[in-house]
């Protein structure tokens, strides 16, 4: 039997995960919430290089991992999960969204899957990122035409510390390949990641 081909086509079932505790020993992440309309995402690592000299050589080179810039495009977005992600403040009487300068993004916790095109999905997780910044560019209704004004939102994530019996990790995410959607909810929890298991 070939082997299913694992190119990837696709985007979807984005969801953040306010993350409420994260000590290195105790990870909690709150309820998942599933943003619809998923059309984008970009990464871009950023890895630090070194070279360490010696014996009129190199003697060791190699590079640090830093951060991921992860940029979603999304096709609608509420006020309420604005508020929750960049810190802002929402009240659902007026239905007003208020933003300052002194808000501060919250930890979250990003899932997300990619389809393949052997069929299946490959899927991620990400323990530690903050919104850094949001837009909707705005078009006028002839000029959108059949598309929409997509947001689009700029998550930072960092490696968190997981402390383990035999030794301490930074766990940057967990990637997982599944032959069939049943296997989605892997999306719909993160746990805790302690020590070694990351799964």
């Amino acid at each position: 039997m070939a082997e299913k081909k694992k190119g990837l086509k696709g985007f979807s079932n984005f969801r953040y995960f306010p993350i409420t505790k994260d000590d290195g020993k105790d990870y909690t992440p709150g309820t998942a919430v599933l943003l619809v309309g998923a059309r984008q995402c970009t990464v871009e690592d950023t890895r630090n290089d070194y070279k360490i000299p010696g014996d009129d050589g190199i003697y060791d080179q190699g590079s640090d991992y830093e951060s991921t810039l992860l940029t979603v495009n999304i096709n609608e977005m509420t006020l309420q999960d604005l508020a929750a992600m960049t810190g802002a403040t929402y009240d659902s009487t007026p239905a007003e969204l208020s933003e300052s300068d002194l808000d501060q993004a919250p930890q979250l916790g990003l899932t997300f899957a990619a389809l393949m095109l052997g069929g299946g999905y490959r899927l991620y997780r990400y323990y530690n990122a903050k919104l850094v910044g949001y837009k909707a560019d705005l078009r006028a209704k002839l000029d959108t035409g059949n598309e929409v004004n997509q947001y689009q939102l700029t998550f930072l994530c960092i490696a968190r510390k997981t402390l383990g019996a035999s030794e301490t990790k930074y766990m940057i995410r967990t990637t997982k390949d599944i032959d069939s959607a049943t296997g989605l909810t892997w999306l719909e929890t993160i746990p805790a990641v302690v020590g070694t298991s990351g799964s």
